[in-house]
C-alpha cells in the first residue's frame, strides 16, 4: 500500500498520526509542507480541506486525525481478514522502564 502523509513540523495532529501509523505498522512516506503555504497544496492535490494532517492510500484522501484513525482501522481490519494469522503483524507490548507488570486493583469505595 502506497501511504503518503502530508504534514508540518510542529503540529500536534500529525504527531498523532504518525503515531498512528507506527502503531499500526504501516509504512508511509513523508511530504513535508510549509505552513500557510500547505492550504492551497492540499487544495490543489484534491483534498476537501486544507487542513494537516492530510493521508493518501490506495487512491483516497483523508484528513484529520480522527478520519485517519478510522480509515487505518478499516485497513488493518480488511488487510487481517484476507491474511492468515502468521502474517498479522501486532506491536509488541512491553512494561516502561521503572514500571512493574504486577496488576494493581481498583481502589474500593466505601460509602
Amino acid at each position: 500500500m502506497d501511504v503518503k502523509l502530508h504534514m508540518f513540523s510542529g503540529s500536534n495532529a500529525v504527531l498523532t498520526a504518525q503515531l498512528m501509523l507506527a502503531h499500526k505498522g504501516i509504512a508511509y512516506q513523508r511530504v513535508n509542507l510549509f505552513p500557510a503555504a500547505h492550504t492551497v497544496i492540499l487544495l490543489g492535490l484534491g483534498f476537501e480541506t486544507m487542513t494537516v494532517p492530510a493521508l493518501k492510500a490506495d487512491g483516497r484522501r483523508v484528513h484529520r486525525t480522527r478520519a485517519i484513525s478510522r480509515f487505518l482501522d478499516e485497513v488493518i481490519r480488511r488487510s487481517t481478514s484476507t491474511s492468515t494469522p502468521s502474517e498479522i503483524r501486532r506491536p509488541m507490548s512491553r512494561p516502561c522502564a521503572g514500571s512493574s507488570t504486577t496488576q494493581t486493583s481498583a481502589p474500593s469505595i466505601t460509602g
